[in-house]
Parts: C-alpha cells; structure tokens; sequence
C-alpha cells in the first residue's frame, strides 16, 4: 500500500515534482507484491503509455490480475476490451462475464452497460427486457445519471414492453438533470414546454434548455434558437437566435470522443 500511495503521489504531484515514469516504476513494484489495485492503475497506465511506453499485452495481464482480485475497473476495462477486440481477441460471452462480474460487485458504470446490453440485445445475447430495466434500475438507485436517463426514455416512450409513463419518466429526467447531465435536461426541458408528464411551463422549459445549453447541449441549443426565432414563449429576438445557432453548429462538430476505459482513478 505504502508503494502504491507514493506511486499516486508522483502521478499526482502531491507533495513532489510530477514524475510519471517514476510512478509507473512504483506502481510495478506495489504490482509485484500482489497489490491488485496495483495491477488495475498499472494496466491502465500501459494501455496508454502514462510514464511507459504503450503495451497492450501487458495491460490485458495486469487488468486479468486484478480482475482476478476484485478490481471492477479492471473487470470492466477487460469486458470492454473483449467486447471491441482491442487488445485481445474479441470474445461477447467473456465480455459478457466481465461486465456480470463488475455489476454484480456493485460497480454502477458497468450495471448501466449491462442492462443496455440486455435491452438491446447486444454482446452476442437476445434481448431480455426484465433484466435490462432490472440492472439499469440498480445503476439508477446507485445514483447513475446515465441510467436515470435511460430509464427516463424507456418510461417516457414505453420501450421494452413496458407502458409509456409520462410521470415517472419525469421524475427519471429530474434525477438526472440535477446531475448535471445536458441529455435529461434538455428532455426535461422538453417536458415542461409540451406539458408532458408536468403541467406546461415555457419558463422551466427555457431554464432547463438554458442548463442543457450551458452543458454543451447541441440539441437545446438548436431549440432556443429556434424558440427565438419564432417569438413562441419568449420575446423574438434575432440575434439571440442566431448566437445560438452558431453555438450549436459548433457544438455539432466538435462532439463525438467517448471514454473507452474507466481511468486509474475508478474503483
């Protein structure tokens, strides 16, 4: 443990100079006395060459070592790995195993991808609709605006076999709004202007457009600029609209970079 702290505190340049290639060498040898947290923060620093030089291989080792003991981030980077192919050959039933392992070991990013999986019948399995809301309900419990999200869409339409509920897809798209995440805001917002599953409220509906925007948001963008445009629950303004038109063509071409991997950080 004492070689893993002073490892994080080279990465981090607490109380030292940053040293990157040092922390790595503190990190193998936390590794080499059996530290699994060791393992997971030393593959991940191999699958992107953080004070190393990249080696795939010797990531996948190290995340299977510390799977092996626990890690979830481990597990969950190593079903991503199997579920893509990156760095191994690609293999849907051990991504499948490996998501199961870091869900079922609490870890909320994977019961969110698990159920995903479940309800789109991805990763080489059909589709099972009871247990795909069932994981994502647990990621939602965890506190998961992802999956407070997701659950909000599947409520607010009805997906998966389940009746459409305005009320509770609200109640979903609140959660998560309150967690900052531009997607259920903007649905949010959404609900407040057509009055669905709330009593209308163009003045909510442009606040939460306004925090949806403020969160890079693309598609709240596009509608205050059209909501400017056209005067409709707000006063016209055509220089409103057109700022926001800029910010959202911006906005559309710069998106687009998700995280393969959880970071050293994670679990």
């Amino acid at each position: 443990v004492a070689q893993l702290e002073v490892a994080g505190r080279l990465a981090e340049g607490i109380g030292v100079d940053a040293n990157q290639e040092e922390a790595t060498e503190w990190m193998r040898k936390a590794a080499k006395q059996g530290e699994a947290e060791a393992h997971f923060r030393l593959g991940f620093r191999l699958s992107k060459g953080e004070g190393c030089a990249i080696d795939e291989a010797q990531a996948v080792v190290h995340y299977q070592k510390a799977a092996a003991r626990g890690v979830s981030g481990a597990q969950f980077n190593l079903a991503v790995r199997y579920e893509s192919g990156k760095g191994v050959v690609q293999d849907f039933r051990k991504a499948r195993k490996f998501f199961t392992e870091a869900a079922e070991g609490g870890d909320a990013t994977a019961q969110n991808t698990l159920g995903l999986i479940y309800l789109r019948g991805e990763c080489g399995t059909d589709a099972d609709f009871a247990l795909g809301t069932d994981w994502l309900e647990k990621a939602a419990r965890q506190g998961l605006a992802e999956a407070q999200f997701r659950l909000g869409i599947v409520h607010q339409s009805g997906q998966y076999g389940l009746p459409p509920d305005p009320a509770k897809a609200v109640d979903y798209f609140r959660k998560a709004a309150s967690k900052d995440l531009p997607e259920a805001q903007f649905n949010l917002g959404w609900c407040w202007l057509s009055g669905e599953g709330v009593e209308m409220s163009p003045t909510k509906a442009l606040e939460w457009f306004e925090k949806a925007a403020a969160n890079g948001s693309a598609d709240a963008m596009h509608n205050l600029a059209v909501l400017y445009q056209e005067g409709e629950h707000v006063t016209q303004d055509d220089a409103k609209s057109a700022l926001w038109q800029k910010k959202c063509t911006a906005a559309r071409e710069s998106a687009g970079e998700m995280p393969e991997e959880m970071d050293d950080t994670a679990a």
